[in-house]
């Protein structure tokens, strides 16, 4: 057995032991949802943001929170109808006391065992703040019986300013990540933009950062080699050739973009794409198209014609036809065909 395996049996039994559960844990809801959603811990700052303790025990009776993850601890909350003095059999390291009994830094009664029930609005500062902070709470249980103290799972929320989008200097990405700063230098990732199927982000428009909260980010997304284009920035090679995206190879008039290769290729040519070949070389945009969803039966181009390939490859494709093309077949045709050639005229007998 792996030690993967091995720790994740160990957790299991754990949880089976009679009064063992699983740890209370910090969970926050923001308003700030243009990107990401309303529980990352991620916002904008001015937004609300709430805290609150999840998954506490049906025997909790009270939780403090320490806001900033110094391990110093501003508010205890009770459970409805529990004594703020109900657990000062314990104490706690507080943020300006001291160490104290839990009903010195009283915060108020609600219903704590409820997730989502006892949440505490806290400050996100104003548009352009950013930072990073942990929350972190204790929590108690059975404080009128065999009362027990436990730390639950902290969370860190960031204030961020300004937002961005980043393509991760990879070559063929769909899925880019927006980000936050904070603290100016660092980021966090808490959102993907999807570039439509012909696109990739583009290095050269990511990272363009906004500083306002409702404003969109650039898209960073441009068109594939191949595909259709209007102007140069529509295209990801930024080089746009009589409405097609191409690499900028160098190519000469007689030749084309072999965007399977990326080569140039001599005109009239077959481009070696797919099976046997998806285009015949001309200029842009008039590539000849020959597969399943775009042909013309029996179409020649050069000396290829535009055949169907059932046993080989499933496919439509450019076939050198020595005997031309059967339309009734899609085929090429197989074998020369017999001529049969009557005279027209006296038949001359030469001695």
């Amino acid at each position: 057995m792996n030690k993967p395996e091995y720790l994740m049996l160990f957790f299991a039994f754990i949880l089976l032991i009679p009064g063992v559960s699983a740890l209370a844990y910090v969970d926050y809801d923001d308003t700030y949802t243009y990107h990401g959603n309303n529980d990352d811990g991620v916002v904008w700052g001015g937004y609300s943001l709430d805290v609150g303790a999840d998954n506490m025990n049906s025997d909790a009776d009270a939780v403090c929170f320490d806001w900033n993850g110094d391990n110093k601890y501003g508010h205890c909350f009770f459970h409805t109808g529990v004594s703020e003095t109900a657990c000062d059999s314990f104490t706690i390291e507080s943020d300006n006391k001291g160490t104290v009994k839990l009903s010195e830094i009283y915060g108020g009664n609600c219903s704590i065992r409820s997730n989502g029930a006892c949440d505490h609005t806290i400050d996100t500062g104003n548009n352009g703040d950013s930072w990073a902070l942990f929350v972190k709470i204790k929590y108690f249980r059975n404080c009128g019986g065999s009362a027990t103290q436990h730390t639950g799972q902290p969370k860190k929320h960031y204030v961020i300013s300004p937002k961005e989008i980043d393509c991760d200097n990879l070559q063929y990405n769909r899925y880019p990540k927006i980000y936050g700063r904070y603290y100016s230098s660092s980021r966090i990732d808490f959102d993907v933009h999807t570039c439509n199927s012909n696109q990739w982000c583009d290095e050269n428009h990511d990272d363009i950062p906004i500083s306002v909260a409702g404003n969109p980010i650039p898209d960073p997304c441009r068109v594939k080699n191949g595909g259709s284009c209007s102007v140069d920035d529509d295209c990801i090679s930024d080089n746009c050739v009589n409405g097609i995206c191409e690499e900028d190879l160098g190519c000469n008039a007689n030749q084309c973009v072999n965007y399977g290769l990326n080569i140039c290729q001599n005109k009239d040519t077959l481009l070696l794409v797919g099976r046997p070949y998806w285009y015949y070389c001309k200029t842009p945009p008039d590539l000849n198209k020959c597969t399943s969803s775009d042909h013309t039966v029996c179409e020649k181009v050069g000396n290829y014609y535009c055949t169907y390939d059932e046993i080989e490859a499933n496919e439509w494709g450019w076939e050198s036809c020595p005997y031309g093309c059967d339309f009734s077949t899609q085929k090429c045709v197989e074998a020369e065909p017999d001529i049969s050639v009557s005279p027209t005229g006296p038949i001359e007998v030469i001695r």
